[in-house]
C-alpha cells in the first residue's frame, strides 16, 4: 500500500504492508504530517493475491483518491476486495 499526497506539494508520504486488522503501521495513520489536500491510496491487490493465495484475478493496483478537508478528523478508509472486485468508502 502506498499513500500519496497529490495536492498541495505532491509526495509519497507512507508505504508498507497493512496489518491483518487493515491498519497501516505508520505515523501518518495517526495523522502525523497530514494536511488538507488531495490524496491517493494505492492498494497493491494483484501482487498480494498472487503472493498470499496464488489466486489471480482482474485487479492489480487499486487507486483511491480522496480529499481531506479537516486533518484533525479521523479518516478511516475501509477497503474490501476479492480477485474480481472491490469496495472503498469513508468509514466512521
Amino acid at each position: 500500500m502506498e499513500l500519496h499526497r497529490l495536492e498541495p506539494q505532491p509526495a509519497l508520504i507512507a508505504e508498507g504492508n497493512l496489518a491483518p486488522s487493515g491498519a497501516l503501521d505508520h505515523p501518518v495513520a495517526q495523522g502525523q504530517g497530514v494536511v488538507a489536500g488531495l490524496y491517493e491510496a494505492r492498494f497493491h491487490v494483484g501482487p498480494w493475491l498472487r503472493d498470499s493465495t496464488g489466486a489471480s484475478g482482474i485487479l492489480d493496483i487499486v487507486p483511491f483518491r480522496f480529499t481531506i478537508a479537516a486533518p484533525e478528523q479521523l479518516y478511516h478508509l475501509p477497503f474490501k476486495f476479492t480477485p474480481w472486485g472491490f469496495s472503498l468508502f469513508r468509514g466512521s
